[in-house]
C-alpha cells in the first residue's frame, strides 16, 4: 500500500469507529427502550422468531417504540 491508500484506510477505519460510537451512545443513552432477543442457533431452536415476531407485532399493534434487536447466543447453553 501507498501513502494514500493507507490514509484513505484510517479515514474509513476513524469514519466506522465514530458511526459505531454514535450508534452506542444512541443505544445505551437513549430513551427508546431496548429488548434483546437471543437469536442464535441455540435460541432459535428454543423458539425465538414467534417470539421475535410477538414482540414486533405487539409493539406495532400496541404503538410502542421500542428497539428489538436479535443478537446472538446469551450464554445460557451450558445450563
Amino acid at each position: 500500500m501507498n501513502d494514500t491508500q493507507v490514509q484513505k484506510a484510517r479515514e474509513r477505519l476513524a469514519s466506522i469507529v465514530a458511526g459505531a460510537r454514535a450508534d452506542w451512545a444512541a443505544l445505551d443513552e437513549g430513551q427508546t427502550p431496548s429488548i434483546l432477543l437471543g437469536a442464535a442457533t441455540c435460541g432459535r431452536s428454543a423458539g425465538s422468531d414467534p417470539v421475535l415476531e410477538a414482540f414486533k407485532t405487539t409493539a406495532a399493534d400496541a404503538g410502542i417504540d421500542v428497539a428489538i434487536h436479535e443478537v446472538g447466543c446469551l450464554g445460557h447453553c451450558y445450563a
